[in-house]
């Protein structure tokens, strides 16, 4: 499904589009991205998702050591929460967690604000 946002009604597709959802997987990288009105699309995604009460499941690459180089606080803040993994360790997990179980080695555990984040 192909979702393009305005900042005339991006949130409300995007509430549309996650509503669907039982749990949000979101890819971070040090860039925080486009903005949608005054926050990051990344932001506005993982903030409707908390909203929504939706599990949240975070990754960054596990190379991006120096977050206090991210000039951006909220975006810093979502890289602070995300599981520092190999993305194939991540995404394997994340098909453990859809069939309900803690990964081989991962396990998900929540974090601060009802975050999951996935800890070896």
């Amino acid at each position: 499904m192909s979702l393009v946002l305005t900042d005339k009604g991006g949130q409300s597709a995007l509430t549309n589009t996650l509503q669907a959802g039982v749990t949000f997987v979101q890819l971070l990288s040090r860039v925080p991205g486009r903005k949608l009105g005054s926050e990051s699309l990344a932001q506005l995604q993982y903030r409707i998702a908390r909203n929504l009460g939706r599990r949240v499941l975070q990754w960054r690459d596990p190379n991006l050591l120096q977050l206090e180089g991210i000039l951006e606080p909220s975006h810093r803040s979502l890289l602070e929460t995300a599981a520092a993994i190999g993305i194939e360790e991540f995404k394997n997990s994340v098909l453990h967690a859809r069939r309900g179980r803690a990964g081989i080695r991962a396990r998900t555990r929540p974090f601060a604000g009802g975050v999951y984040q996935l800890r070896i």
